[in-house]
């Protein structure tokens, strides 16, 4: 019965310290970088589970013990002893285990909702960005020298329920709280009573879905003499539109981002289209636009059959002289925006829909559409886009690009990953990331479809991705992507799980299926990869 008991405690724990691993990585000292929390949370685990390591060591003494003992009582008494001793402090370790695990995790949850603490930086807790119903925001999680005259922007998955985000043309203050966190500005037009919480600002949903809003503070922030530190704070009582009365983040979300000394002018550009300037592609692609920088998703994102249709960015026709009727999806945090047609035209690997672009006719062999990217695209500062700056008006992005009467069905393969799966020790900030052999849809690269989850939870690691198209072989022409997962400083000895899902697609719309990876470079997938 005792070695029942010891072999259910023992595998049990196994089960539990598996979780952790023993090997030190190389930026252990990163400690001195974490908050107080961070750190005291770190060594708790770590003591924590040499404890148990020591008593599972003992438990498997104590049945050698036993299995040596030939019937002897002496030795046989002896290792009941030993193997009693043990699975009482494995228990009581357990035990220490959770109650501390239960009192930081309550503590992160009491600071993130309480407004106080460190604002959602390394280690912090809350409904982790990328993990529950929040997609994205702008300014990034932890980013630094932001323009002065930013607007803040928050995207989520789901339609949510405005009035619990926006009251009238103002943010609902009780519920999204933006503060200067180091009372470093004087009383002005942001804040005229001096208590840190700006006042004002300036609310609306952009999108007709009510998945992304803006927050548009009433004068710049910061000071023009050093960098101050600002946070947002959603709280709990933002609800989404499917489940009233329920909180859309149980534990809150904020971040911070550092506001720098100067005032943004420059306006964005294109950097690159898909397809190619003067290229002829495969009717189902997709039509990319890359940006120099975040631009306002309400302006760079919409449908042609709206009513007014979306005209900031069009696609034509050249033989008909008629607009491409389909969607533009902002994607990329908020870099880069993508159009899909509407013209249904087959299915890709894993039964997903593809659509085309209108085609060449026999016996034409390709077909000319026009590209345009027009002025009314803006950057987050307002700053209209200007594809040359030298110019002393506002310029357009147009290019031209053809269609052939082919349809690439061929799906996308990972190519790397970093860190490899089942690595020990990896980088405590250094993000994740997987490059395919194809260049993907930015739009397909989100939170649902690539990330990260800790352990058993799977809410409570902040992590962002975003996308990066690499020209290999220098002809200044992209053609492979690779996803980048972002992430808070990661807490040692805790296993993290990276995945992306078959819903990855690349600019052909051709599914991330089998989920295959071509790990040696041969061009033939070798095993699955949807987990790192």
């Amino acid at each position: 019965m005792i070695i029942l008991c010891a072999a259910f405690v023992f595998f049990f724990a196994l089960h539990a310290f598996a979780q952790v691993s023993i090997d030190l990585p190389t930026n252990f000292a990163g400690f001195s970088s974490q908050s107080l929390k961070t750190t005291i949370e770190n060594i708790v685990r770590i003591v924590l589970g040499f404890v148990g390591f020591i008593f599972l060591l003992l438990i498997m003494y104590g049945g050698f013990v036993w299995m040596l003992s030939a019937g002897d009582e002496r030795k046989i008494s002896q290792a009941k002893k030993i193997i009693v001793s043990a699975v009482v402090g494995l228990i009581i370790t357990l035990s220490a285990y959770a109650i501390a695990s239960f009192i930081i995790r309550s503590f992160g949850v009491a600071v993130n909702n309480g407004g106080g603490g460190p604002g959602g930086g390394p280690g912090g807790y809350g409904y982790a960005l990328g993990g529950g119903v929040l997609e994205s925001h702008y300014p990034a999680r932890n980013a630094s020298d932001v323009p002065r005259n930013t607007n803040i922007y928050v995207t989520f998955k789901e339609a949510m329920n405005v009035a619990t985000i926006c009251s009238g043309i103002s943010v609902n203050s009780a519920n999204v709280k933006i503060t200067e966190d180091q009372n470093k500005v004087p009383a002005d037009a942001n804040d005229t009573d001096n208590d840190n919480l700006l006042e004002g600002v300036g609310c609306a949903s952009t999108s007709a879905a009510n998945t992304t809003f803006k927050f548009d503070p009433p004068a710049n922030l910061g000071l023009n003499s050093e960098n101050v530190v600002y946070k947002v704070t959603l709280t709990t009582a933002i609800e989404t539109v499917a489940a009233p009365g329920r909180p859309a983040m149980p534990y809150g979300y904020n971040w911070q981002f550092t506001v720098g000394t100067v005032i943004d002018t420059t306006p964005p550009r294109v950097t690159s289209v898909i397809p190619y300037i003067a290229s002829s592609s495969p009717r189902n692609s997709l039509v990319q636009i890359n940006f120099s920088e975040p631009v306002d998703p309400s302006l760079a994102s919409g449908l042609t059959s709206a009513t007014p249709p979306f005209d900031n960015i069009t696609v034509t026709d050249t033989t008909t002289n008629t607009i491409v009727e389909g969607s533009y999806l902002s994607g990329n945090q908020y870099r880069t925006t993508e159009f899909v047609s509407n013209d249904l035209c087959g299915q890709n690997s894993c039964g997903g829909n593809v659509y085309c672009l209108p085609g060449p006719t026999v016996p034409v062999l390709t077909l000319a559409l026009d590209g345009v990217v027009t002025t009314d695209i803006t950057d987050m500062a307002n700053n209209q886009l200007d594809q040359d700056p030298v110019t002393p008006l506002n310029q357009d992005f147009t290019w031209q690009f053809e269609t052939n009467d082919t349809i690439d069905l061929s799906p996308p393969l990972m190519t790397t990953r970093t860190p490899v799966n089942t690595s020990i020790g990896a980088d405590l900030s250094l993000p994740v990331e997987a490059e395919f052999d194809k260049v993907l849809s930015s739009s397909s690269v989100n939170s649902s479809n690539a990330g990260l989850s800790r352990g058993a939870f799977t809410d409570d690691v902040p992590f962002w991705v975003y996308t990066q198209n690499i020209d290999t072989n220098g002809d200044n022409v992209a053609d492979v992507s690779k996803i980048i997962i972002n992430h808070d400083t990661f807490t040692p000895l805790i296993p993290y799980h990276p995945g992306v899902s078959s819903n990855i697609k690349d600019t052909r719309q051709n599914c991330y299926f089998p989920a295959a990876c071509d790990a040696d470079g041969d061009g033939v997938a070798d095993a699955s990869c949807s987990a790192f």
